[in-house]
């Protein structure tokens, strides 16, 4: 199913009705536009499949590997709201659909299970060496305490706001659904926005039987017609 439909999606993009979301596609990936984010919708006979492709900051509020505590958990209450679908997807009741699966691909996500115990490691022995240091370099601890805090500071502010750097993530999420009714889909209702307040602007794409078109929705517009 899965790979039948990333196939379906695959050549969805590749349609001549597509060739403006194409290039909407390629602009936000490009000049990795904060609050924009792309959204495809598929319907093959039973199956239906949700892929969200959106900056990472849009969902996490930042786009490097969590180091602290509390973006830990952000990254925690993300991924929950993003398992949520029932908040997030609205699909037309008649339809009668199912959540199967949710797929969600970051690198904000890469190796977070073992990031506390190595950033609790490294801060110990950070610790350790500055109070070795501060013994052994008493008369120019000023100095170089001065130094290297700015260079600390400048560097914290550096990685807090990576996202205006240049050193961007995006998040891929795909949301699997199967309905025993596919014809009576006509309709779903966005959650998105009041979930994740960073989105401003979602470029959709959609193809299911007997339809396939593109749209475009925001906060003052939340529910995407599939006739």
């Amino acid at each position: 199913m899965k790979n039948h439909l990333s196939l379906l999606l695959a050549s969805f993009t590749l349609a001549p009705l597509a060739t403006s979301v194409m290039a909407e596609t390629e602009r936000q990936h490009g000049a990795h536009e904060h609050g924009a984010a792309q959204l495809s919708v598929a319907v093959d006979h039973h199956d239906v499949v949700i892929a969200l492709a959106s900056p990472s900051y849009n969902i996490f509020g930042f786009e490097h590997t969590p180091s602290t505590d509390e973006q830990h958990a952000a990254v925690d209450a993300a991924v929950a709201k993003l398992r949520d679908a029932d908040a997030l997807w609205t699909l037309s009741a008649a339809a009668d659909c199912e959540l199967e699966e949710v797929d969600i691909d970051s690198a904000v996500l890469d190796d977070d299970d073992h990031h506390d115990e190595a950033h609790d490691h490294d801060h110990d022995e950070d610790h350790d060496h500055h109070d070795e240091h501060d013994h052994d370099e008493d008369h120019d601890h000023d100095h170089d305490h001065d130094h290297d805090h700015e260079a600390e500071h400048d560097h914290d502010e550096e990685h807090d706001h990576d996202h205006e750097g240049g050193q961007h993530s995006d998040v891929d999420v795909s949301w699997h659904f199967h309905c025993d009714n596919p014809g009576e889909l006509v309709q779903v209702d966005v959650g998105l926005f009041d979930a994740f307040e960073r989105f401003e602007d979602l470029d959709v794409q959609y193809l299911t039987e007997t339809s396939q078109g593109a749209a475009e929705l925001s906060p003052s517009r939340t529910t995407l017609n599939l006739e």
